[in-house]
């Protein structure tokens, strides 16, 4: 168990039937009745600044709302691939480790509804404060599958039909109309400082990038993310 803080983070969690809130504290009793406009959770229970201080660090905004929350069940992404689960549309993380970033690309995701969402277990922190906050309440609409091995997991899932792209700045393909996309496909995004591993590369069907101009060498990842699903939505959708 652990504590989610923020106003949308606590709201989606009530609205989610998968996952279990041992309880939830507000600051005051108008944020109590707020909360039970979304469910018929009844513990809830008011509680002082100290404890929300004591329990967020200073960067988290809180907002007077807090759950003590119940980790999602994991999700196994052989199984749903046996199944025809997966959604058609991936993104994979590829050794991106900020909390806040990896939030607000879920969030950046979700509302170009792409459900699901590939990343490497190791140094992964799925209980991160800094991650809900930033996600907004999106943490409950992603399947999130934490692997061991990505370039394993690639592989899998080209063995299913999946068109591997990646984006990279090191490149001279720039993703335009003429870019092409599948039915199925996964997009993986690199870590910031150094891009996407040499192996993740080998096993991409293209790589390209977002065109931008030249007084800025790189954006942030998460705002990549954003800039490339809008695009995508936009030309093949």
């Amino acid at each position: 168990m652990f504590w989610i803080g923020g106003k949308h983070t606590v709201i989606e969690a009530l609205k989610n039937s998968k996952r279990i809130i041992k309880e939830i504290i507000v600051l005051d009793e108008e944020k109590k009745n707020f909360l039970k406009k979304f469910s018929k959770f009844n513990n809830i229970r008011t509680n002082n600044i100290k404890f929300f201080k004591k329990t967020f660090s200073e960067d988290i905004s809180h907002q007077g709302f807090a759950a003590y929350v119940k980790e999602l069940d994991k999700n196994n992404i052989s199984i749903d691939l046996k199944k025809n689960y997966l959604e058609n549309n991936i993104i994979v993380l590829d050794d991106i480790t900020d909390p806040r970033n990896i939030g607000s690309i879920i969030r950046s995701a979700v509302a170009f509804n792409i459900k699901a969402l590939i990343i490497k277990q190791r140094g992964f922190n799925n209980k991160s404060h800094s991650m809900y906050k930033a996600a907004s309440g999106c943490m409950e609409k992603i399947k999130i599958y934490e692997v061991s091995n990505l370039v394993t997991t690639l592989n899998e899932l080209k063995k299913y039909n999946y068109f591997i792209t990646g984006l990279d700045s090191n490149t001279n393909s720039i993703f335009d109309k003429n870019t092409k996309f599948f039915p199925k496909n996964v997009f993986v995004f690199g870590s910031e400082e150094y891009g996407m591993r040499v192996l993740t590369k080998k096993i991409c069907d293209q790589i390209i990038k977002i065109n931008i101009g030249n007084e800025v060498e790189s954006i942030n990842v998460s705002n990549s993310v954003a800039s490339f699903l809008s695009l995508y939505r936009f030309v093949h959708e």
